[in-house]
């Protein structure tokens, strides 16, 4: 039997895709809602990083509080061996404080902070030492330091406490957040009273500002976290380390 293939059902092409003005007009709605959503995300993004990192600061200030009530009074700045060399961080002595307690009990005081026993614990960093914003430094950097030295909450290996404060704690700061750190959350190192005005140039590695478009974050002695404003002076800077100088 033949079958007439001129007489078959045909199937109807579709015409070819054509640029219209109804599709500029769609991609340019898109195009609106893309660029109103992407500062919104990133202005969403910088609150969120300011949130976390003032409550790290907060969680640090509750562990140095809990060290001063077991012990009456602050961790020292850092430990030393016996020829006076530094060798244990403040962030260290408090690590029994904060939520990684169980590494802790690991830590040997006997070596240095960068032992072959203590090298091994540095993967558990507690996330409170590092700002979320810190998107520059290596991961086991810390951007939460001491101010040390003479005139400060932190007078090398000795200890303070809140009766050493005669300005007002909420007056005094103890711990300050940095940028471009190249300080080791366990090494026993942090910002010495004398480069405190060398932290605060632009081009300094660390350097006091650099996370938050508004400011730095800082942990006074009484608890309270602060965001201290681009245009402090350090003059007033000075006069909120010092805890006894009654500025």
């Amino acid at each position: 039997m033949k079958i007439d293939t001129e007489s078959s059902v045909s199937i109807d092409q579709p015409p070819p895709f054509q640029f219209r003005l109804v599709h500029l007009f769609a991609m340019a709605i898109i195009g609106g809602v893309l660029a109103a959503f992407v500062p919104l995300f990133r202005w969403a993004k910088r609150a969120a990083d300011e949130d976390i990192c003032r409550n790290n600061l907060k969680q640090i200030a509750l562990a140095l509080h809990n060290y001063h009530d077991v012990y009456g009074h602050f961790p020292a700045a850092y430990q030393v061996d016996v020829t006076g060399k530094p060798m244990h961080s403040w962030r260290i002595s408090i690590w029994n404080f904060m939520e990684s307690q169980p590494y802790f009990v690991l830590y040997d005081f006997s070596e240095a902070w960068n032992g072959p026993n203590n090298s091994q614990l540095a993967r558990h960093m507690s996330p409170c030492y590092r700002c979320p914003a810190d998107s520059v430094s290596s991961p086991l950097m810390t951007n939460y330091v001491a101010i040390v030295g003479n005139g400060t909450m932190w007078p090398g290996s000795k200890s303070s406490t809140l009766e050493d404060i005669t300005d007002g704690a909420s007056d005094t700061i103890m711990v300050v957040e940095i940028s471009n750190s190249d300080i080791h959350w366990m090494e026993p190192r942090d910002l010495p009273i004398e480069e405190l005005e060398t932290w605060l140039d632009p081009n300094h590695t660390p350097r006091i500002f650099g996370h938050h478009i508004d400011g730095s974050f800082v942990m006074h002695a009484d608890g309270s976290i602060e965001l201290l404003p681009r245009n402090v002076t350090i003059e007033r800077l000075r006069a909120m380390i010092t805890p006894a100088g009654k500025d």
